[in-house]
């Protein structure tokens, strides 16, 4: 968020003038006091400040995306049961995991009522030209 020269004019503040935290992000107009605070921790423990943030990826193992797996087919096929059992990952991850180790056990859900297209524009006719309530209407159409 802050660049290396940002970080690093606040942290050289810091210690110019007395280590008055408050100061420092009123007159820099940055960065919050707990983010100074962390900049300051980290120059101290190491005397210098990371040039670049890198985030964590986090890498799942073979093993662990198996059992993953294993537990969704095992277990009702269910993402959310999943999840809550090994804290990991989340529903878009696991929906890969399943596609890629076992393909044809995905519960795909689709909408069980099919109509054709002349009962579609039959339904949309009789509600737009009604004289019953929309629900009578559907009621007698698809009964």
């Amino acid at each position: 968020m802050y660049t290396y020269e940002e970080r690093k004019k606040a942290v050289d503040l810091y210690f110019k003038y007395d280590q008055a935290l408050a100061a420092i992000t009123k007159k820099l107009g940055y960065p919050s006091v707990g983010a100074l605070r962390q900049w300051i921790r980290e120059f101290q423990s190491s005397d210098k400040l990371h040039k670049k943030y890198q985030r964590t990826s986090w890498k799942y193992t073979l093993v662990q995306k198996e059992v993953a797996v294993n537990h969704y087919l095992d277990y009702g096929q269910c993402y959310a049961r999943t999840i809550r059992k090994f804290g990991y990952p989340n529903k878009t991850t696991l929906r890969k995991w399943v596609e890629e180790y076992a393909p044809s056990t995905r519960k795909v859900r689709q909408n069980s009522i099919h109509y054709t297209k002349q009962e579609k524009e039959a339904a949309v006719l009789a509600l737009c030209t009604r004289s019953l309530s929309a629900k009578s209407i559907a009621n007698e159409c698809y009964s």
